[in-house]
């Protein structure tokens, strides 16, 4: 089946103002659909018909006082795809595309809290796992599930040091 993916509050606009702030601390909302086409472009039209995924996720700026942006992080508020599409590699899809944006916007990770429907917690954390993410413990307990896409500059620089001695 066709599947259409929108992406919402990624767009060139909402990110330039975003990144223009001069807070501390920036947010910027992003939305991830999928629907069936099929469904989806047959009449009657409303918002949402056919919708078969979504993810929300939240794109945070962190700056020192002078306004230098010091850490880009993108939070993974939640993932799900209804009961009837599952298997189809639909959730692995917006999760790629929450990657794509993360690397868009040069984050040092993708993150979020970890949750899973009563009983599927194991095949939760595999599909995880099998999209290279891992587990550490969160601040207010629970477990967080993240990624790292980009290697701060100090890592970096120790990584060269090691490799020339």
């Amino acid at each position: 089946r066709d599947m259409i993916l929108r992406v919402e509050g990624n767009d060139a606009p909402t990110t330039a103002r975003v990144a223009g702030e001069q807070h501390l601390e920036s947010k910027q909302p992003i939305r991830i659909r999928v629907a069936d086409a099929a469904v989806a472009e047959s009449p009657p039209a409303f918002k949402g018909k056919g919708q078969v995924g979504y993810a929300n996720a939240t794109l945070e700026i962190q700056r020192d006082v002078n306004g230098n942006i010091t850490d880009r992080r993108l939070r993974l508020n939640d993932i799900q795809v209804n009961d009837a599409y599952r298997g189809q590699g639909i959730g692995g899809e917006m999760l790629d595309e929450v990657e794509r944006i993360g690397r868009k916007h040069d984050v040092r990770e993708v993150y979020g809290t970890f949750s899973a429907e009563s009983g599927k917690e194991a095949a939760t954390r595999r599909w995880y796992l099998a999209h290279g993410f891992e587990f550490r413990p969160a601040a207010a307990g629970g477990e967080e599930v993240y990624k790292t896409l980009t290697t701060s500059q100090s890592d970096a620089t120790d990584i060269r040091r090691e490799l020339r001695r």
